[in-house]
């Protein structure tokens, strides 16, 4: 073996089976920790209200509400939201806005009033 490879894998070996004490200790780089920036506040778009409806339908007309949220790759509610949406923009056309009314509220304390 010519003394160069010698004195590369002794170097090499000696590094792996030196004891603790001898074996040079590794120190990772210092990293100076840079000032924390403000975080950027996400402004989230307000989700629309949902409002739960349950309604009975043609077992066929279903089946084919199905069908065409399949073909297109969509779901039935999407479907549904769709159609109610362009049905409403339709009559809106025709016939004017519709006029949608607040919901009340306050009634509660007004009940609680009347049965003392």
């Amino acid at each position: 073996m010519s003394n160069f490879n010698k004195t590369a894998m002794d170097n090499l070996i000696g590094g792996l089976t030196a004891p603790t004490s001898e074996a040079p200790t590794l120190t990772p780089p210092r990293v100076h920790p840079t000032p924390k920036e403000e975080p950027s506040k996400r402004v989230r778009p307000k989700k629309p209200e949902v409002e739960q409806v349950t309604m009975l339908l043609d077992k066929q007309l279903m089946m084919k509400v199905r069908a065409l949220a399949y073909q297109e790759s969509s779901t039935v509610k999407d479907i549904f939201r769709v159609s109610v949406s362009n049905f409403i923009d339709n009559y809106e056309a025709r016939y004017g806005k519709l006029p949608v009314a607040k919901p009340r509220s306050g009634g509660i304390e007004a009940l609680a009033n009347q049965q003392e």
